[in-house]
């Protein structure tokens, strides 16, 4: 083993002390370079996700906001804490407003406009909910718009309302029906589906119960018309072939 002279051991230790040091900063700056202007404003929605500089918890909300494109089915903001005094500040402020002292106080933090939610699996779940309620309002607004594209019934005649579910079998075989036989272009009908949008659900139960229906009983596809209930597809398609045989 040759043994280097204590003149030559002492700068040279010193030397590759320099040097990781020296990398090491150059990995920090490129790496905080990386995180300049990462605040992504939205500015008509009250909804912001505040985060923080290599946060383990903040990357498992950022990664199912990019997962489930969320950005793009709701609007809100993100702001970086660590490294942004302002956003920092921001935070406190908003978190004294729900009651939550600083030494408890960390990220990711989300405020809806009202309310704060603290720790991946909160904010998670805030996200989930909020897309399946813009789900359910684009349905309902498709719903309308279908609505409205058809001729509705003259003043005074019972109207004829269909309630069903996107996912029932029985409901398919209804819509196959009407499909092949051009109902909705001979009869005015009313579609309501009931999964997605809940008054619509709460509608044909309570036109079920005005009918009779035991609640055990109650299901979809049900048409009405006036204060008449025809549940099931076999009952559905025989009224409606009555109809057409009355036109």
């Amino acid at each position: 083993m040759i043994k280097l002279p204590k003149k030559v051991l002492i700068p040279t230790v010193l030397f590759f002390l320099a040097l990781l040091f020296t990398t090491s900063e150059i990995i920090k700056l490129k790496e905080e370079a990386e995180y300049t202007n990462v605040d992504v404003i939205v500015s008509d929605s009250p909804i912001v996700f505040y985060f923080g500089y290599k946060c383990p918890h903040c990357k498992i909300v950022e990664k199912y906001l990019a997962d489930n494109e969320v950005a793009d089915k709701i609007g809100f903001s993100m702001k970086e804490v660590y490294k942004n005094p302002d956003n920092a500040d921001e935070v406190f402020a908003r978190a004294e407003l729900c009651g939550i002292e600083k030494k408890n106080l960390g990220v990711p933090f989300l405020w809806d406009g009202e309310k704060c939610y603290q720790g991946d699996e909160d904010i998670i779940e805030f996200f989930k909910v909020k897309m399946q309620e813009e789900s359910a309002a684009e349905n309902e607004r498709s719903a309308n718009g279908a609505e409205t594209a058809m001729t509705l019934p003259a003043e005074g005649e019972n109207k004829l309302t269909y309630y069903y579910s996107q996912n029932c079998p029985h409901c398919q075989v209804v819509k196959q029906y009407m499909l092949d036989n051009k109902i909705e272009e001979k009869l005015s009908i009313f579609r309501k589906e009931t999964t997605q949008i809940d008054r619509y659900h709460d509608e044909a139960m309570a036109k079920e119960e005005a009918c009779g229906i035991a609640r055990a009983d109650m299901s979809v596809p049900l048409l009405t018309i006036g204060k008449q209930c025809y549940m099931g597809e076999e009952q559905i398609i025989n009224f409606l072939k009555e109809k057409l045989n009355e036109k």
